[in-house]
């Protein structure tokens, strides 16, 4: 809903530079509406625009974030005004907040940067790309608007399209959207799309405070919509002293990034690029609890025995 405010005879907007703020809502209400309408005689000179937070996209690429509200980008905006938020979008505050900090963008109330959790894997992925990690190009749009985005969505990755379920972990809730009806399946649960990119390999690194101590190879099956771990196959775990420095440096600085002392961190290989990427960041992982096939068990053991007595 856009409200122009009235001008004022104490200024013009020659003398007063526009502005323009953004007031975000769960849902509009008529309370919501009204006070949108009297703060707009109010402000002078500017704009005053109400929006819902269902509105909002939030596209990740290479260590950038750009957030749109009903596509106009955010940064034609000065303030953001967090007025309500619903519960079915109460992560996404955090989300934003974070960004706004990232584009210098003001906005009220400050307490949404405490809001934030990192067991969500947008706002995970939103703090490694930031960090300069190197995430998947990925997009986040509200449940209810994803036949909208599919467009875009099919010109900026192409298919296949990976979609992730929000809040889900150990490779459930993962699919692969081949075509465009592939996308009305989703729709009424959140999700975010990611670029498909075929690998070489993933393994997950344990990560206990500032050192990998197991590393398991996965194994991931992409033939079908969904994509899932292999459960069947034998778990192999490598030895720790036989992987990259580099996959390892990687996995222990996104833990950092997320201040996580315990972290399962899937990382990647491309197939053809032969780059690294992070998949995903468990902050609470799960475990194998056969001691005689995986050493995570043990490790963990010995890391909370060894940070019991530093």
């Amino acid at each position: 809903m856009d409200l122009r405010v009235r001008e004022s005879s104490k200024s013009t907007t020659s003398d007063t530079q526009m502005k323009k703020i953004l007031i975000l809502v769960g849902k509009v209400t008529e309370k919501n509406d009204k006070l949108a309408k009297l703060i707009a005689g109010f402000v002078d000179p500017g704009e005053i625009k109400m929006d819902l937070f269902s509105s909002l996209t939030i596209d990740l690429d290479d260590g950038r974030v750009v957030v749109k509200v009903s596509g106009i980008d955010i940064n034609n905006f000065n303030l953001v005004y967090i007025r309500s938020v619903d519960t079915k979008h109460s992560f996404l505050a955090g989300v934003l907040a974070l960004s706004l900090d990232h584009l210098h963008i003001k906005y009220i109330d400050r307490k949404f940067i405490n809001s934030r959790a990192t067991t969500d894997k947008l706002t995970s992925l939103l703090i490694l790309g930031l960090n300069g990690l190197p995430i998947m190009p990925t997009f986040y749009c509200g449940r209810d608007s994803v036949m909208q985005n599919a467009d875009y969505l099919i010109k900026k990755f192409g298919y296949p399209i990976v979609a992730k379920e929000l809040k889900t972990h150990h490779s459930k809730g993962l699919f692969v959207l081949r075509n465009k009806e592939d996308f009305q399946k989703l729709e009424g649960r959140q999700f975010l799309f990611q670029k498909f990119v075929p690998l070489e390999n993933e393994c997950r690194f344990l990560v206990l405070g500032n050192s990998v101590r197991s590393v398991q190879k996965m194994f991931r099956d992409l033939s079908g919509d969904k994509s899932q771990i292999d459960m069947e196959r034998v778990e192999e775990f490598v030895d720790v002293t036989q992987v990259p420095g580099g996959m390892k440096d990687l996995a222990i600085k996104c833990a950092q990034a997320l201040n996580l002392q315990v972290a399962g961190v899937d990382l990647m290989i491309a197939k053809e690029s032969s780059k690294i990427f992070v998949i995903e960041v468990n902050g609470n992982p799960g475990f194998t609890y056969d001691i005689n096939v995986s050493p995570e068990v043990s490790e963990l053991a010995k890391f909370l025995e060894e940070e019991s007595k530093s």
